[in-house]
C-alpha cells in the first residue's frame, strides 16, 4: 500500500532567491546602460524638440551641435525654428548668424548680428562677429567701429584687441597693429590668432626667427589653424629651410583641403628652384 504525500510547492532557499534577485538588478542595469549607451547629446535635443516644436531652446541647442559637426544646413533649419518661435531672443539670431557666415552666406549674416545686437546690445560677441563680416567683405571702416564697440563693453576682450590688430596691419599702421597683438596677448596669452599676427607682422619687418617663433606657439595652442601651418610654413621658406616649409604646408591642406595658397606655395616647393625666386 503507497502512503499518500501531501501536495508540496517546491521551497527557494534564501540564499537562491537572494542570488536570483541580484541576478535581476544586474540584468537591469546592463539593459539601461546598453540604452542610454545609444544615447548622444544630438539625440537627446531631437527627441526634445520633437516633443517641444513650440519652444526655441531645443531647437536652438540642437542647431549648437550640428553646427559643430559642420552641419550647417541642418542647423541653419533649427536656427531658423528658434528664431521663429523665439524671435524675442537674440541668441537664435546670433547663432544663426554665424551659420551663414560659416556657409559664406554674408549678407544673411550681418542681418542677422545686427538683429542679435538690436534684441542685445551689450552682446561682445555678436559685434565681433559683425565685426569679422565686415572685414571679409573689405569695410575695414565699420569692421573696426564693431571691435571698438566691444572694447567699450569688455575692454579687456583679447579677440577684439587682436582684430583691431589686424586691422591696422591690413591697412599698414604696424604699429599700432603690434600694440594691439601685445595687448591682446596680455589679456589672453594662449591666444592662437594673436601670436599667429604677431608672426605675420615680424615677418613684415624681416625677422623670421621672431615669426617662426610665435607662429609655433600659435600651432601649439591650436594645432588645426591651416593659416598657422601656412604661415610657418612661409616663414621656414624664407630661411631656406624647404622640408620643414612643405611639412606645415602639406599639414595647413590636410587641414583645409581647398587652401590654394598653401598648394600653390607647396606645388613651387616641390619643383625645387632657387627659394628667393619662389617667394
Amino acid at each position: 500500500m503507497l502512503d499518500n504525500f501531501p501536495n508540496k510547492q517546491p521551497r527557494i532557499c534564501f540564499p537562491c532567491r537572494a542570488g536570483l534577485f541580484l541576478i535581476i538588478c544586474i540584468l537591469s542595469v546592463v539593459a539601461n546602460l546598453r540604452n542610454s549607451a545609444w544615447q548622444t547629446p544630438i539625440s537627446i535635443w531631437e527627441d526634445a524638440a520633437k516633443k517641444s516644436p513650440a519652444h526655441f531652446r531645443p531647437h536652438l541647442n540642437l542647431g549648437v551641435l550640428q553646427a559643430e559637426q559642420n552641419r550647417l544646413d541642418e542647423a541653419i533649419s533649427n536656427f531658423e525654428i528658434a528664431v521663429t518661435v523665439g524671435p524675442e531672443n537674440a541668441n537664435p539670431h546670433y547663432n544663426l548668424g554665424k551659420a551663414y557666415k560659416d556657409k559664406g552666406n554674408f549678407e544673411e549674416a550681418v542681418h542677422e548680428f545686427e538683429t542679435a545686437i538690436m534684441l542685445n546690445p551689450n552682446s561682445a560677441e555678436a559685434h565681433i562677429e559683425l565685426g569679422n563680416v565686415y572685414n571679409i567683405k573689405g569695410n575695414l571702416q565699420k569692421a573696426r567701429f564693431e571691435f571698438e564697440t566691444v572694447l567699450m563693453l569688455k575692454p579687456d576682450d583679447a579677440v577684439a584687441h587682436n582684430n583691431l590688430g589686424e586691422l591696422y596691419r591690413v591697412k599698414g599702421d604696424i604699429e599700432k597693429a603690434f600694440n594691439e597683438t601685445n595687448t591682446a596677448l596680455l589679456h589672453n596669452p594662449e591666444l592662437a590668432e594673436a601670436h599667429n599676427n604677431l608672426g605675420i607682422l615680424h615677418a613684415m619687418q624681416g625677422d623670421y626667427d621672431k615669426a617662426i617663433h610665435e607662429l609655433r606657439i600659435a600651432v601649439k595652442f591650436k594645432p588645426d589653424m591651416p593659416m598657422g601651418h601656412y604661415n610657418l610654413g612661409k616663414a621656414y621658406a624664407h630661411l631656406g629651410l624647404r622640408d620643414k616649409a612643405i611639412n606645415e604646408l602639406n599639414i595647413a591642406i590636410k587641414i583645409k583641403p581647398d587652401y590654394t595658397a598653401a598648394a600653390s606655395l607647396l606645388k613651387r616647393l616641390n619643383e625645387g628652384g632657387d627659394l628667393r625666386d619662389i617667394l
